[in-house]
């Protein structure tokens, strides 16, 4: 693995400070090397290095379940979803002799765990960070200026149309920064990216050629993992979460919980355990701790996301005859959909981030989709 990725450590000593934020409490524990997670209705994926699990979070014990390993000299670092595919970033390392050989872009069918991944896309570059809407896939790479160093490097933003075979990468931003792109998240067009190494998350919109990019935030604290929710970016950074209005130029972060309870050590020096990634389900904020001695899944509670106020007034649906997309969603938001005979098909949470639904099994013919028991679509296959 990139030791660069690795460990990138916010060296905070344990003190007495107080902090006004919620203190996070056990929820998962045990696992190895938790890093990003994404969530499907109640279900909760937990990304590690070698491993990935589900968690059931409607389950009244909830255990992480390991569901893939990937096969040998391969490393996890990020994933997305959707439908029922999971999307992976996988590295080429062969460890015994410190040779990395690129990475690769992977689909895990999770209604077929015991099918093989399928390769979406290779390259010789790294790829860590991605996302996915509708059939594009946006990702990071970086471009080695002294290979095979890994320093210097420049990581650029590009996507690809997983609907193609064999999908050739278009550039959007050729030299987004010198840094590390962590994680990717899309809302309203625009791509925000947590740059760690440079404490910046950037924004630009990925509709546009030759975009603009913005340093949206700035002089944050080792920014990691992203989770857009409603109108609001949530992100890990150090042993606290924050959040901040997308939609509210004038906003400001605000800290959701903290860590001051879990601790880790470098170098003989103890420290908060850093958050890697945060997510949302219902009104259960989860954020992934990867501990040198135990990983583990901790959550916090949220009243305030409650769904109850949902507004369908901007959602709009488009479908193929493998897909059905959900756009302008807000919230998480449940769905049902009908034959024309009234016979119930399937129902769905879907998320902002994860609006598709896989009808690619289905024959030909009029559809019906309930968008929260409140506003029907007609649909043809």
């Amino acid at each position: 693995m990139k030791t660069k990725l690795l460990f990138l450590f916010a060296f905070i000593i344990t003190t007495a400070n107080t902090y006004s934020q919620t203190e996070v409490s056990p929820y998962v524990e045990n696992l190895i090397e938790p890093n990003r997670m994404v969530t499907d209705g109640t279900d909760l994926y937990v990304q590690g290095y070698e491993n990935l699990y589900v968690i059931d979070t409607s389950a009244p014990t909830p255990t992480a379940t390991l569901i893939y390993t990937p096969e040998l000299n391969f490393s996890m670092y990020n994933l997305t979803i959707s439908g029922n595919t999971l999307y992976m970033t996988e590295e080429n390392y062969n460890e015994s002799t410190g040779v990395f050989l690129g990475s690769r872009i992977v689909a895990l069918d999770l209604n077929n765990l015991a099918n093989p991944v399928d390769v979406v896309y290779s390259t010789g570059e790294f790829i860590n960070a991605l996302t996915i809407s509708g059939n594009t896939i946006y990702f990071s790479a970086e471009t080695l200026l002294n290979p095979p160093s890994f320093d210097p490097f420049i990581t650029h933003i590009d996507k690809i149309d997983i609907s193609q075979p064999n999908p050739e990468p278009t550039v959007i931003v050729s030299e987004l920064t010198d840094g590390v792109a962590q994680d990717i998240v899309l809302y309203n067009n625009d791509l925000y990216v947590s740059d760690i190494d440079n404490s910046t998350i950037h924004k630009f919109n990925a509709t546009q050629i030759e975009p603009l990019v913005d340093n949206y935030l700035i002089n944050l604290n080792t920014p990691r993992g992203l989770y857009v929710f409603s109108n609001e970016l949530y992100i890990a950074e150090n042993f606290e979460t924050t959040k901040i209005d997308l939609d509210d130029f004038s906003a400001d972060l605000e800290n959701v919980a903290q860590n001051t309870t879990y601790q880790d050590v470098n170098n003989g020096m103890d420290f908060y355990a850093n958050f890697r990634d945060v997510a949302i389900i219902g009104t259960t904020i989860y954020m992934t701790l990867h501990e040198d001695e135990n990983g583990r899944v901790v959550k916090i509670e949220d009243s305030t996301l409650s769904v109850d106020n949902l507004t369908l007034d901007n959602i709009t649906v488009v479908n193929s005859d493998s897909n059905i997309s959900v756009e302008g969603l807000k919230e998480n938001t449940n769905v049902e959909l009908y034959g024309l005979s009234g016979q119930l098909i399937t129902t769905k949470n879907l998320t902002p981030n994860n609006n598709n639904i896989d009808i690619s099994n289905l024959e030909k013919g009029i559809y019906l989709l309930k968008v929260e028991n409140s506003k029907t679509f007609k649909l043809v296959k």
